[in-house]
């Protein structure tokens, strides 16, 4: 009975830490994270092995640092908010475009991401982002660096564009007496709107203090797949808080993941 007993209350105490709220990590220089990173785009798949350290920990963002196997020797330097979400410059503003944790996290907690750009690509007069983020619930995931009890964010989005009128050339071939000439012949494509949609998922590990496994994936206006990016965990370094593993690392290297496409309609 009491062996039953001590059970009941290790399980009703593992359920309590579960249903407690996630405190922002805190950051930290020289703490790393590598990624084993497989990019689509257009149907063409391509692989890489980043690693990002931190550089850097300001008042109200992060800088990190950036590497990649298919550039040796050469680092990029990027700025991420303490919840590591991203902001650029939209329509002169600095702006949240990508928010996947809102700290402090718990199952059921959700929050929305929401902008709209003007000429984000010369075929569109502006589009509007919609990213709604939900906590899903904690759930075992294993990736290169282990198995990890992780926390599911996920998020349904959609995007709206308002496309600019178009001339598209044809080139034309007429015959006349067996003698073939060539001509061209110009269309007006109306302008109009068009949708898509989003799809992103996190699943984040407090003891990691990042995301373990990652899926971005972006729909164009007929519903298909034009851009896909997953992430997946190979080995960190906390500064003796985390548990560096080894990773395979491909002997040549390979191309870098494509920077997000916004000219898909």
């Amino acid at each position: 009975m009491r062996t039953i007993f001590f059970a009941a209350s290790l399980c009703a105490l593992t359920a309590a830490a579960r249903a407690e709220s996630i405190p922002q990590p805190t950051l930290n220089p020289h703490e790393s994270w590598s990624y084993h990173v497989t990019a689509q785009n257009r149907g063409t798949v391509r692989d890489a092995h980043i690693t990002v350290s931190v550089t850097r920990v300001g008042p109200d963002g992060v800088l990190v640092s950036e590497s990649s196997t298919a550039a040796p020797g050469r680092v990029a330097s990027a700025l991420y908010g303490l919840d590591w979400s991203k902001r650029r410059s939209v329509n002169g503003q600095e702006t949240t475009v990508n928010r996947p944790f809102a700290f402090p996290l718990e199952v059921g907690k959700s929050w929305q991401v929401e902008y709209t750009e003007k000429n984000p690509n010369p075929r569109k007069l502006r589009e509007t982002d919609v990213l709604p983020y939900k906590v899903v619930g904690w759930e075992d995931v294993t990736v290169p660096a282990g198995k990890f009890h992780a926390l599911k964010i996920e998020s349904f989005g959609r995007w709206t564009a308002e496309v600019s009128p178009r001339v598209v050339n044809n080139s034309t071939t007429a015959r006349s007496g067996g003698v073939a000439t060539q001509g061209a012949e110009s269309r007006i494509v109306k302008g109009g709107r068009v949708s898509g949609r989003y799809y992103k998922c996190f699943w984040y590990v407090p003891q990691v203090k990042r995301w373990v496994k990652s899926i971005e994936e972006n729909y164009s206006a007929n519903d298909t797949l034009s851009q896909s990016v997953a992430n997946e965990l190979e080995s960190y370094d906390l500064g003796g808080g985390g548990k560096p593993q080894n990773a395979p690392r491909p002997s040549v290297p390979v191309t870098p993941p494509p920077a997000p496409d916004k000219s898909s309609i």
